[in-house]
Parts: structure tokens; sequence; C-alpha cells
């Protein structure tokens, strides 16, 4: 964890996080309301998904992966994202 004299950093993050998710939970959400997406697609769950995996990128990335090793991440996420 960190200290106490950071923790509005990690607040900070946090809430960053929060809202990139919101954000591509919006994004999506329109999308399934112009049939960009099929009805029914979770949209909510579906930005949860995709915030994750980024996260999980920028980490694997600040870890030394590979940038063909991180694409071939990103071609398995796009691998579940619906199409209309």
């Amino acid at each position: 964890m960190c200290s106490d004299a950071n923790h509005d950093v990690v607040d900070q993050l946090a809430a960053l996080r929060t809202d990139v998710r919101n954000d591509l939970q919006q994004l999506f959400a329109r999308a399934v309301e112009t049939g960009r997406m099929p009805a029914g697609t979770d949209a909510a769950s579906l930005g949860a998904y995709v915030a994750a995996v980024a996260q999980g990128i920028a980490v694997e990335a600040s870890g030394g992966a590979s940038r063909q090793s991180l694409m071939k991440v990103v071609d398995v996420a796009l691998t579940a994202l619906p199409t209309p």
C-alpha cells in the first residue's frame, strides 16, 4: 500500500479509472442505441471489461512486455466485442 501522505494520489488514480470505465460504458450504450452494437449488449459489463483489459495492458507494458505480445492481447480482446 502507500503511505498516508500519498493517499490522495491513490484516490485520484482510482477516480480516473472509474471515469474511463464510465466513459466506455456510455460509449457502448450509445453504440447500442444507434444500432452499431446489437440490442441487448450489456454496455456496463463491456465497458468494465475493456477498461480492465486496457489497465492490464498498461501493467504488462510497464513491465517490459513486447508490442507484439500486447497486440496479441488486443486481438483476443477484440473478439469479445459484439458486432451488429
